[in-house]
């Protein structure tokens, strides 16, 4: 069954980490999407950021806008490694919401 992860009433001006891998825990990402209900276009980043390090352009997946009411989506798979995140930016805080489905594994488990 897939986990949902969102950010509910969307995102933050300054960085924000929308999904943290625990240590015990491997996750896939399949899919992602970025919503603009706002009525203008708002720019945002999104990262997958690696355990130990910081989001940069190395890591980027995301960097742009979303145009005012439309909804675009990030369907390539993600694979998350313990300490992982996901990290995201908006341009204007409040105005992108990112919900996310997941695979959430513990390590050992069948």
């Amino acid at each position: 069954m897939k986990t949902r992860f969102a950010s509910y009433g969307g995102l933050s001006a300054s960085n924000q980490t929308l999904v943290h891998c625990a240590a015990n825990q491997r996750i896939t990402i399949d899919s992602m999407y970025h919503c603009n209900p706002h009525s203008g276009n708002i720019t945002f980043e999104l990262y997958h950021v690696p355990a130990g390090s910081d989001p940069g352009v190395g890591n980027a997946l995301f960097d742009g806008s979303v145009n005012s009411g439309k909804t675009t989506s990030y369907t390539a798979p993600i694979y998350m490694e313990p300490g992982d995140r996901i990290v995201a930016v908006a341009g204007t805080a409040g105005h992108i919401i990112i919900t996310l489905y997941a695979d959430v594994r513990t390590i050992g488990e069948a």
